[in-house]
């Protein structure tokens, strides 16, 4: 049993459960054999079906609860179009210390808020603008003085 879909994978991809030996030697697959080619066909796509429908609605309710707790522990941050922001990207550089690297050196624009917590980021390294949660963001500050 997946906790994300609450179905078994095999029955996911298949419509229906998986045969044991126990299952073959008590012959309760024979109910099913009998059954002519199209009817068999029309109940396994219906299966399937039902089965395809059910998990999407678990997989919907299961993103949306670990959307939320992430949202839950993230620092409000507001950025406006336009602002230059840092990105954090944890590439971590073979024979140095991770404590002397530094994992905001990505400079990119806001380009457009998403929603409360979802920015899209364009910048100079990157050949398209990305998507970008408003914890791996940090304002550039500009002193003048």
């Amino acid at each position: 049993m997946h906790s994300a879909t609450g179905f078994p994978p095999y029955l996911v991809f298949t419509g229906r459960q998986p045969l044991w030996n126990v299952d073959l030697l008590l012959s309760q697959a024979e109910n099913e054999t009998k059954a002519s080619i199209p009817d068999f066909t029309a109940k396994v796509v219906d299966r399937l079906e039902r089965v395809s429908k059910l998990v999407r609605e678990n997989l919907k309710v299961a993103a949306d609860s670990a959307s939320s707790h992430n949202n839950r522990r993230a620092r409000p941050k507001v950025f406006t179009p336009w602002d230059h922001v840092r990105v954090f990207y944890p590439r971590r550089i073979a024979g140095q210390s991770a404590k002397w690297q530094s994992f905001y050196k990505t400079e990119g624009t806001v380009i457009k808020k998403i929603n409360g917590l979802v920015y899209l980021i364009g910048s100079k390294a990157w050949k398209s603008p990305k998507i970008v949660h408003v914890d791996k963001l940090k304002p550039i500050t500009v002193f003048s003085g």
